[in-house]
């Protein structure tokens, strides 16, 4: 059976976003630390496949297939080559930049055996 890793960045006081729904807090604890993007190198080598709601698609898509240079360029590249699955019953489409469309999944992110394996009967193609 397959496994789900969470990865989530939370503030000290539990929330996941700042005011305006801000997620500006995550760079900036990250910026310049080394060790933290060895350890992001290491959690793309332990996955085959991304989680994400459709917020969290949004920030993602607008930020990464646009990484073409830089220090971020690796991790740019494994993250824009792994499949992604986004929850949404909102979105049709995923595109993600010169990349593989996400699948888009209309069903509640409730992980049971059938949403792991991706059973066509709940991931729905890009078209």
């Amino acid at each position: 059976m397959r496994k789900v890793i969470l990865q989530e960045f939370i503030t000290l006081d539990g929330l996941a976003a700042g005011p305006n729904n801000s997620v500006d807090f995550v760079p900036n604890a990250t910026k310049g630390d080394q060790s933290f993007g060895r350890e992001q190198m290491k959690l793309m080598d332990t996955i085959d496949t991304i989680l994400l709601g459709s917020v969290t698609y949004g920030l993602f898509v607008g930020y990464w297939p646009n990484v073409n240079e830089g220090e971020e360029k690796t991790f740019a590249d494994m993250l824009n080559t792994t499949p992604k699955i986004v929850f949404s019953k909102k979105l049709k489409r995923a595109p993600w930049g010169k990349w593989d469309e996400a699948k888009v999944v209309d069903l509640p992110p409730i992980f049971s055996p059938g949403i792991m394996r991706l059973s066509p009967v709940f991931v729905r193609p890009a078209a």
